[in-house]
């Protein structure tokens, strides 16, 4: 598609659509191979000559991938969209200020990764049960899961929630889950400070601020 320039502040956008892609290609980008790719556009002054000198780059950004069948579509955004990154990097909120596992918090994935197997068939894309979770509701929430054999293998999802032995995740899975899959869970972070405390042990690192008045209350209290 055309690329879409303003000349207020939003960024620039081009849509890319790819039809008849692969098999191959589509069980990467189900795994999520194209997260953060950065993307070039270039228009080529061709001649007898040619030489990259005569390139002229007319878009770079980053893309957000949408995937329908055999048709591949990269809704890309400029590079300057970055500009709207929130400055200061910390804030006074409630939440933390931290991400899970980054250097802040301190905690590494890899202790906190548990192998477990399904335990039946899934009768849609987005369910897994495995009856030897054996943790409280929600404790994989907001966490991560990775397939590591059957035919999601390598395939990996962010966990919307877990209730007694059913995990949900938020982006459907290429293939049903079929009994004895195998897969690695890592738990997740709602940054409160009692998760922190009670799932990582962690409160020591938190960096929120729990006892900041919300805004309501600060203007009607």
């Amino acid at each position: 598609g055309p690329i879409s320039t303003k000349v207020n502040l939003e960024a620039d956008q081009v849509e890319l659509t790819l039809a008849n892609i692969t098999t191959e290609l589509a069980a990467l980008v189900q795994q999520n191979i194209l997260d953060g790719a950065k993307v070039t556009i270039k228009r080529i002054l061709y001649s007898e000559e040619y030489a990259s000198g005569m390139e002229l780059v007319i878009f770079v950004g980053t893309v957000d991938v949408a995937f329908n069948r055999q048709v591949l579509v990269l809704t890309c955004t400029s590079i300057l969209d970055s500009l709207n990154i929130m400055v200061p990097k910390n804030i006074y909120q409630e939440p933390c200020n931290y991400r899970l596992f980054d250097a802040g918090c301190t905690k590494v994935a890899g202790d906190f990764e548990r192998s477990h197997k399904a335990s039946a068939n899934s009768t849609d894309l987005f369910t897994l049960t495995d009856v030897g979770l054996s943790v409280a509701d929600n404790y994989y929430a907001l966490g991560r899961l990775e397939m590591t054999d059957g035919r999601n293998k390598g395939a990996k999802r962010l966990i919307r929630r877990q209730i007694g032995d059913v995990i949900t995740v938020v982006v459907a899975f290429q293939f049903p889950i079929k009994m004895n899959d195998h897969y690695k869970a890592y738990p997740g972070c709602n940054k409160r400070p009692e998760v922190c405390r009670d799932t990582f042990t962690n409160q020591e690192n938190f960096y929120g601020f729990s006892y900041v008045p919300k805004p309501e209350e600060t203007m009607f209290g």
